[in-house]
């Protein structure tokens, strides 16, 4: 079984026993929807590459995924974005309505935590995984990246779109590499591989503001809100060429950064299928 259908079975599991309502069943419509879970496959891949069992990291693996499709949930609602199509099913708020949709996306980022508290870690442990998912999706994280995008239309600068594609997109991105390093006992380095995440999480950002321009709704699995809202991109701002070269070289960064931290055979495969998806 592959490690992403065996997180999908453990991420149903976690609901077992929680008691049956619209929300509950909102909660696992997005988290079921056709997902690569690459934030969460990071942090699987940080153990493999460190020789620790896979299995040690699925409660940080399943909280993280958790928070991603909150997010998503979220960022599809008419006050946001309005995006009618994610994961290659109608939005949550198109699939329920916008309150159902609403409670689910902050279900999922509470029950997120409570997947960590109710974990085997120990008691440090636990604080340090709290730690990086709140950093990365808190109101200095992803939440103030978010608004940045909101307000998309004042950037005017590449730096400035930038900031924000390291904050929306690189915390969680961060996060996962982050970890994967206190899972992996390598608590020295998390802050670098914590920079060398959103460094990736950028990078992934302007690869889908290219794709918006060339492929379709379909192709996609989402809605091409960003287009539609005339948003401010790195592609818009800087031209394609120069997004492409930025983007590449900003994944040759992330993977000579790696190469210098250890033998990441699993993380590095991670980012070359990122890579083949284009660009």
């Amino acid at each position: 079984m592959s490690s992403v259908m065996k997180l999908h079975e453990l991420i149903k599991a976690a609901f077992e026993h929680d008691a049956d309502s619209t929300i509950k069943e909102a909660m696992l419509y997005s988290l079921g929807g056709k997902s690569k879970q690459l934030r969460s496959q990071l942090i699987l891949a940080m153990l493999e590459d460190y020789g620790v069992e896979a299995m040690f990291g699925y409660p940080s693996a399943i909280a993280l995924e958790m928070i991603q499709t909150y997010s998503l949930i979220h960022d599809d609602l008419p006050a946001m974005d309005d995006d009618g199509w994610r994961r290659n099913q109608l939005s949550n708020h198109k699939q329920y309505d916008e309150a159902t949709a609403i409670l689910a996306g902050d279900g999922l980022l509470t029950k997120a935590m409570e997947v960590i508290v109710t974990s085997e870690y120990d008691a440090a442990l636990k604080v340090a995984i709290l730690n990086e998912l709140t950093l990365a999706s808190g109101i200095n994280g992803m939440i103030l990246g978010q608004h940045y995008d909101m307000q998309a239309h004042h950037l005017k600068h590449n730096n400035d779109v930038l900031k924000m594609y390291s904050l929306k997109t690189g915390m969680l991105f961060g996060a996962a590499l982050a970890i994967g390093a206190h899972l992996s006992n390598q608590g020295y380095l998390v802050d670098n591989y914590r920079t060398i995440g959103q460094s990736l999480g950028v990078a992934f950002q302007i690869q889908d503001d290219l794709f918006d321009l060339d492929k379709s709704e379909a192709q996609l699995g989402k809605s091409k809100s960003d287009m539609e809202n005339e948003k401010i991109t790195i592609v818009t701002l800087s031209g394609r060429k120069a997004a492409i070269y930025l983007m590449t070289n900003t994944l040759n960064d992330v993977i000579e950064s790696l190469k210098r931290m250890h033998q990441h055979d699993y993380v590095l495969t991670l980012i070359e299928s990122i890579k083949q998806r284009g660009y």
